[in-house]
């Protein structure tokens, strides 16, 4: 009877193990199915992403440039030398195209560009918006009758211009200034070009310069539309233009209108000095 209840339970638990296994053995083939399905949803959806991609590079190949790419160019800057810095011609693939770095490449070999806008049309489209910059002086040697043909805009930035600006304020360099296309003025050449923009505000119509000596170490020399000289140092303005030292110049600028305009003395050719704060004098002395 004893061997018969233990034969049974051998029996039971021989029963019971192979049950676990059997649930064991389903999860496994369960996990590997939802695996392998997985897998294929993932290689689905790259298959997928390859043909919406080859779809996509297709559509954004330019086939007729006149239709496809718009540019706003501006009267200096000639729209096909914007299409040849940006490669888009026929055959070319906009979606391939890192526009961002197109954009600095031709901002830094045209100096004369001030600022690039690039909007995409998708898929196949672009349109390129560019800004010029405006010069306000003429840059020049000292003593020198050739034109350096090189012109500053408000920013301080240097550019070639040869046509269209006769009437501009002239800076006066030394000889042998390597000032050249692409850079930013400094030292007395930017001192000089705050002087030029303060002279086009409405408030210094009376006193406005016409030519800036900027050969000097220290301090500027000024020739007048009344045909006065002007010699004016403020403090900072060897130095990158600030708020304060704009404040400065303006308040020894408004020095200088008053003198003029109380008309004190009238002659031409005469010398103001204005090179302290505060103080406006006459030179008798011509400056060098």
């Amino acid at each position: 009877m004893r061997k018969n209840r233990k034969s049974k339970s051998i029996f039971h638990a021989s029963i019971k193990t192979n049950r676990s296994d059997d649930g064991t053995t389903s999860k496994i083939i369960i996990c590997t199915i939802g695996a392998l399905a997985g897998l294929a949803a993932l290689i689905g959806l790259f298959m997928a992403f390859k043909a919406m991609k080859a779809t996509w590079l297709k559509q954004s190949i330019i086939t007729d440039a006149s239709a496809q790419v718009t540019i706003h160019s501006a009267p200096h800057i000639p729209k096909e030398a914007i299409q040849l810095a940006f490669g888009l011609k026929e055959g070319e693939n906009l979606a391939e195209k890192d526009f961002d770095h197109l954009r600095s490449e031709t901002m830094a070999k045209y100096p004369v560009i001030r600022n690039i806008i690039v909007e995409r049309h998708l898929p196949d489209k672009v349109e390129i918006f560019v800004e010029e910059r405006e010069p306000v002086a003429r840059l020049e040697i000292k003593g020198e009758r050739v034109s350096t043909g090189l012109v500053v805009d408000s920013e301080g930035v240097v550019f070639d211009r040869r046509k269209g600006v006769e009437l501009l304020p002239s800076i006066l360099e030394k000889k042998g200034s390597t000032t050249t296309k692409g850079q930013k003025l400094n030292g007395t050449a930017r001192a000089a070009l705050e002087l030029v923009l303060f002279g086009r505000e409405d408030d210094f119509e009376n006193i406005r310069i016409n030519t800036i000596d900027a050969t000097k170490n220290d301090y500027l020399v000024g020739a007048m539309s009344n045909s006065q000289l002007v010699k004016i140092a403020w403090e900072g303005m060897l130095e990158k233009p600030t708020n304060e030292s704009r404040k400065i110049l303006k308040t020894q600028l408004l020095q200088l209108r008053s003198a003029v305009e109380s008309k004190v003395v009238t002659r031409q050719g005469l010398t103001w000095n204005v090179l302290e704060q505060g103080i406006v004098t006459i030179d008798t002395k011509e400056p060098q």
